[in-house]
């Protein structure tokens, strides 16, 4: 792929606005060409609120990427978060019709596109699915049944739904940007997962929690594939807020305070170095501690660690996950929170870390840019892997999620 038809991946943001341009090169790796970045308006919690400020931040955040790309980005693969992104595991069954035979990728297109066709609630549109396992005459666990035999053949089905409606504000979000949507939508936790999870974490059990602006996202693996996604509204947003009407500060104020002394360690609570922070007077400051300003973020993260830990009981996977959680998103680089997970949590936590690419500058090796960089990574991968088998072609897009595009996330067999 030449730089005349790059790779671009949108991430809007409930504060921020990113797009990474990249291009595939030798041994499947990605070059970066350029990325832009803007402040988000008309968003909250990952839906769009305003769509005329909404598509404006996204012209800004392309206007930015066309200064360093040198040309106009046609098409776009996004992302999506928020509270109408959720999930649910489908079972299904179909008696084998040819019963004599080996289970043939017939059979199993069969009882994937029944997964498709399962009850969805109105209002609601699949974003991805993946098979989790497949079940032969009551046997569960079987990763791939291609060549068994059997009479009843199952599967079980991770599908992530997303509302209709705010799906449909936020492309036209980008429509009006003069952007056309590439393909499937990718729900954040799933793209964020892409950048900074491995395979083996991914295969033993893993939770990625990206924390964003408005809303934490989360998805659990098991034995390979994404078992479980959720997500929880709320965010760094809110540690700002709060910073803002404890201390009685301007957001604006509040947010530079977060950034330079917010910590939620130990020792930062026990730190009662003085800061002099501009109030809503020109020229009135006033005089605050620095450790007001931990405690008050110390116990918002604490909040949202907790139901991060809620949601993962819910799973029933708590006591099976090996590899712990990795965190992504611009939230996760408040000062000591690895040592405050660990502690709420009790799993093993750390910090997830951008992958190197060739072009990436220091500008977008943060966590915060790991939706992106796994975005492009995903479609990259898509466009690599993408195999148009015949119940595909009669099913369209859907089937290709629930068959060659699932499998290029984490093959099951």
């Amino acid at each position: 792929m030449g730089k005349s038809n790059p790779i671009v991946a949108l991430d809007v943001g409930t504060t921020k606005t990113r797009a990474l341009a990249c291009e595939s090169s030798s041994g499947g790796l990605l070059n970066v060409l350029g990325y832009g970045i803007a402040a988000s308006q008309g968003m909250n919690r990952g839906a769009v609120v305003d769509m005329q400020a909404a598509a404006g931040s996204i012209r800004n955040c392309l206007r930015d990427l066309q200064q360093r790309l040198g040309q106009t980005p046609l098409t776009t693969h996004l992302s999506v978060s928020g509270w109408n992104v959720t999930s649910q595991v489908v079972r299904v069954e179909t008696v084998v019709k040819q019963a004599k035979g080996a289970i043939s990728s017939t059979e199993i297109d069969d009882v994937l596109e029944m997964a498709h066709r399962s009850a969805m609630p109105e209002g609601r549109q699949i974003l991805m699915a993946f098979p989790v396992g497949f079940i032969l005459d009551g046997t569960e666990g079987i990763r791939d049944p291609t060549g068994m035999y059997g009479h009843v053949l199952g599967a079980e089905v991770h599908m992530v739904t997303g509302s209709v409606g705010p799906i449909r504000n936020l492309k036209s979000c980008v429509t009006a940007a003069e952007l056309a949507v590439d393909g499937e939508i990718t729900p954040q936790a799933l793209a964020a997962a892409e950048a900074v999870l491995s395979d083996q974490e991914k295969q033993i059990g893993v939770v990625l929690v990206d924390i964003g602006g408005g809303t934490t996202d989360m998805v659990l693996y098991t034995d390979g594939v994404p078992w479980h996604t959720a997500s929880i509204p709320l965010g760094g947003v809110n540690i700002t807020k709060d910073i803002s009407y404890g201390l009685r500060l301007p957001q604006e104020v509040a947010e530079e305070l977060k950034l330079q002394y917010a910590s939620v360690s130990d020792s930062a609570l026990e730190d009662d170095t003085e800061i002099d922070a501009p109030g809503f007077s020109p020229g009135r400051w006033t005089v605050l501690k620095q450790q007001d300003v931990s405690m008050i973020a110390a116990a918002r993260m604490e909040e949202i660690l907790e139901l991060v830990k809620d949601e993962i009981r819910r799973t029933g996977h708590f006591d099976v996950l090996p590899a712990g959680v990795v965190f992504s998103g611009g939230g996760s680089e408040l000062h000591g929170l690895e040592e405050l997970a660990s502690a709420v949590l009790d799993l093993p936590v750390r910090q997830g870390a951008v992958p190197v690419m060739r072009g990436l500058g220091e500008d977008v090796s943060y966590p915060e840019f790991a939706t992106s960089v796994g975005l492009a990574l995903h479609a990259a991968r898509v466009q690599r892997t993408r195999v148009r088998r015949p119940v595909a072609a009669a099913l369209g897009t859907v089937a290709e999620r629930l068959g060659s595009v699932m499998r290029s996330f984490n093959p099951m067999s």
